[in-house]
């Protein structure tokens, strides 16, 4: 798939639902975000707010019933949305590629690693076996795993938590796709291996020049790890900015109570949390889904939802930051975030 010299991935105004007993019910709204080339792009947000979903939809695996009902998808210029489902296949693992929260999930318990890989490898390219070995090989030397020769022949129970995720890593990176997206790959790992995984992505991405979508919860991982961040709740981008600039100065309340409820050692009492919980799909907002957890909701909140905003090197989509006089007139909400 050739490059436009645009970014390698766009994704304009993208509305997906879940279709449940004869309802439609939004779990994305009005999703924008690009990824450039060579770019490492953290997408964060609580549980349930849409990030696994957004990242199914960009390579065709969404749920049986959900449904894209507007925006678009654009990957070096293509319209995904509009490939049939050969197409797609040749688009995952040539050009994306997908790690997953559960390595022993990805793979077979019951064949070898080496004959997973080589299925993977043929399904998009005809090559000998000895290329095959060679990539292979070369793909698991790339992400620490020794001794790639053997560990060919062992079976996925062999290798432990951090290594199947190498190896599925190593399985991502054997065809040079041009974007990985990975969905929370060490969230079932200790601090230490979880750390190791993180350098090892950084790394390779940086030497091959793949871009990464990195979907996860934690703050601290996205400021080690990418350039830009996009925080989501209740299915929009409610902020997309450099990484440091979020770290400095995040614009939407949302961003500031996430960051305040990371542990950190120069914080001292208790560890803050974000009162109330996320509105549920069947419970739509009409306004800012925030608004009923955020200390500077105003009545505007509650009935319009906000526009997207460019606030120097970010966007943000809040009231408080658009400079409308409909948000300095409006009244507070009363007992809403206090």
């Amino acid at each position: 798939m050739s490059g436009t010299g645009g970014p390698l991935l766009e994704i304009d105004h993208l509305d997906v639902a879940y279709e449940l007993h004869g309802r439609a019910l939004r779990v994305l709204r009005d999703v924008s975000l690009t990824v450039g080339r060579a770019d490492v792009v953290g997408l964060v947000g609580e549980s349930g707010c849409g990030k696994s979903t957004l990242g199914a939809t960009i390579v065709g695996l969404g749920a049986a019933n959900a449904r894209v009902t507007g925006g678009a998808i654009r990957f070096n210029g293509q319209d995904v949305l509009s490939l049939d489902e050969a197409a797609l296949h040749r688009l995952r693992g040539a050009h994306i590629a997908t790690i997953s929260q559960d390595p022993t999930a990805a793979l077979n318990p019951l064949f070898r690693v080496g004959r997973q890989m080589r299925d993977a490898f043929k399904a998009h390219v005809r090559r000998s076996r000895s290329e095959f070995q060679a990539r292979a090989v070369r793909a698991m030397g790339e992400v620490g795993i020794p001794d790639a020769e053997t560990r060919l022949r062992c079976y996925p129970h062999q290798f432990s938590g951090g290594m199947r995720q190498r190896l599925v890593t190593a399985m991502a990176l054997m065809l040079g796709p041009e974007l990985i997206i990975a969905d929370e790959p060490t969230s079932a790992l200790d601090v230490t291996t979880e750390a190791q995984i993180v350098e090892l992505l950084r790394r390779v991405c940086a030497e091959h020049g793949t871009s990464l979508l990195y979907i996860t919860h934690n703050m601290g991982v996205v400021a080690r790890l990418c350039d830009r961040v996009a925080v989501m709740y209740a299915g929009s981008i409610v902020e997309e900015s450099p990484v440091a600039s979020l770290l400095e100065r995040p614009l939407h309340p949302y961003s500031r109570a996430l960051l305040a409820a990371v542990p950190s050692y120069r914080r001292r009492g208790a560890l803050a949390t974000i009162p109330g919980s996320v509105p549920g799909l069947a419970s739509p907002q009409p306004g800012c889904a925030f608004a009923a957890r955020c200390e500077l909701a105003r009545m505007v909140c509650t009935t319009r939802p906000p526009d997207r905003n460019a606030v120097e090197d970010s966007v943000v989509r809040c009231h408080a930051r658009d400079g409308s006089l409909d948000y300095a007139d409006s009244p507070p909400v009363p007992g809403v975030g206090r």
